[in-house]
């Protein structure tokens, strides 16, 4: 039996999933992590314990599922968006700065003001203030003699593939290359306009690589430490987000994908690079050729549960979040919750929009946890169906909708989106969905399928198929309608707090 290993390079942790070429799930494991600060806002990976955790996942993955290491065909590689790995000129890291790193934040003001159309028009995303120049800008501004030493910038996936490699590899795929904020969507290569306007230089950055791209082999040493068999192909499968969707069976013109995990990014496939007029949307490859992906980002999703489930006292407790929640009539009683919710790419928050909203008298009406964990889905439900909206704008009806990540274990949190929706969606079932992807891309270059989208048609998660309710449908068009005039009111009040000086 061929099978592919899968290892996602998440902001919550590391996962390692094996799968079989028709996508049957037979092993995983995954480990979690920490960030570590050095100021508030400051969020550095340790990528010793990214790693040291990535090989001890796949150890137990490889274990439990009896697979034989010769067996594994390829071992392709995703990670979060927006994470960066900085390097010296002898391979060694100097930082690495995960996705939720807030240091350029000013420096990235400063080039967006400056270069803006070109940067939208380009690269197809704003702001810059969370990508590699405005880092690299922050360094040159506080840091000179580090800055000086970086002469190698990669993604996370783009670092674990050059290691696995023995130091071989050198290269990235284009979804991750438009991380970079760097990199012409529309030609599919760096661009020197971009890196010359945003003080990159070109150097820096990997070889782009064709999708499904064998970037190298397992050496002896590293085949040893995972627990693999030395000679495998090492993929760089590309950007978590579109990779969950691949592995959601999303890569055709026209599908959406809603991926609730820790944030809420929300993806249409179009079949040519589209640009949002207004600026409100990433655009950006997805990881099957000739495709891309139009995306609203939508804030938090896991992340904002999580966050809940804490102040509660109920941290991780999620028998009791999806038996509170299932039990909660619609409308949780009357309480809002604000957070999630589509963010125009070119008006990225500095604060935080978050905010609950009670009838009154609390006391009199007596709410409890289970509203406001119900109120929690229903906010992220109809941040779902605004995100969906903003790109049918753009891109056109959506033919399908898959719901995954996280969230989507919940078979309430999705009925809920259903009703939202006004329509049937897709629940996936896998909860490494990222990783699911990532065995289709490896599963192509392995030669497992003769093409991306011939795996994914053989591998992807099928899920089940969630139909809406219609009493809850009725109630839920009249409860979204006001939740975006008070979500507008509530944003515009923070803006106006928020607002920075030209």
């Amino acid at each position: 039996m061929s099978l592919v290993l899968g290892l996602d390079i998440g902001t919550s942790g590391g996962r390692a999933l094996i799968a079989d070429a028709e996508g049957r799930r037979i092993g995983s494991a995954s480990r979690p992590w920490r960030y570590r600060s050095e100021a508030p806002g400051y969020a550095e990976l340790d990528t010793a314990t990214v790693w040291a955790s990535l090989a001890s996942a796949v150890r137990e993955a490889v274990r439990t599922s009896l697979a034989r290491p010769d067996a594994i065909q390829a071992v392709a590689v995703t990670s979060q968006r927006a994470g960066v790995v900085l390097r010296d000129a002898k391979g060694d890291v100097l930082h690495a700065a995960s996705n939720v790193d807030a240091r350029g934040v000013s420096e990235g003001i400063a080039l967006e003001r400056a270069h803006r159309d070109l940067v939208y028009s380009t690269a197809g995303r704003l702001p810059v203030l969370m990508h590699l120049p405005a880092r690299l800008a922050w360094f040159r501004a506080n840091r000179p003699e580090f800055a000086a030493r970086i002469t190698h910038a990669q993604s996370f996936a783009d670092w674990c593939a050059s290691r696995l490699t023995g130091g071989e590899a050198n290269v990235t795929d284009p979804s991750l290359a438009a991380e970079m904020m760097l990199y012409d969507i529309a030609h599919g290569w760096w661009s020197d306009a971009l890196c010359d306007a945003l003080g990159v230089s070109r150097r820096m950055l990997p070889q782009v690589s064709r999708h499904a791209t064998t970037a190298g082999r397992l050496p002896e040493d590293v085949a040893r430490e995972f627990g693999l068999h030395p000679g495998t192909p090492v993929v760089i499968a590309g950007a978590d987000t579109q990779c969950a969707a691949l592995g959601a069976g999303i890569y055709d013109p026209g599908a959406a994908a809603v991926v609730a995990g820790t944030v809420l990014p929300v993806q249409q496939v179009t079949g040519a690079v589209v640009l949002d007029e207004d600026r409100r949307l990433w655009t950006s490859p997805h990881v099957v050729p000739n495709r891309w992906v139009i995306e609203a980002g939508c804030g938090d999703a896991g992340a904002a549960v999580d966050y809940l489930l804490a102040l509660m006292g109920r941290g991780g407790d999620y028998g009791w979040l999806e038996l509170a929640v299932s039990r909660c009539e619609p409308g949780a009683g009357g309480v809002t919750f604000f957070d999630p919710g589509p963010i125009h790419s070119g008006n990225y928050p500095l604060v935080r929009r978050g905010g609950l909203l009670f009838p009154t008298p609390v006391l009199a009406v007596g709410r409890g946890q289970e509203d406001i964990v119900r109120a929690a889905y229903e906010s992220i439900a109809y941040a779902s169906r605004a995100g969906l909206e903003w790109l049918e704008e753009a891109g056109g009806a959506q033919s399908e909708v898959a719901v995954c990540g996280g969230l989507a274990r919940s078979s309430t949190f999705a009925r809920i989106v259903a009703s939202v929706l006004g329509r049937t969606v897709r629940r996936t079932r896998e909860p490494n969905i990222s990783a699911l992807g990532a065995c289709v891309v490896g599963a192509a270059a392995a030669g497992l399928h003769s093409t991306i989208a011939a795996a994914a048609a053989a591998m992807h998660d099928r899920g089940e198929i969630v139909h809406p309710l219609a009493d809850w449908g009725v109630l839920y068009d009249g409860l979204y309608g006001t939740w975006r005039e008070r979500r507008t009111r509530f944003e515009e009040t923070l803006m106006r707090v928020n607002e920075v000086p030209e």
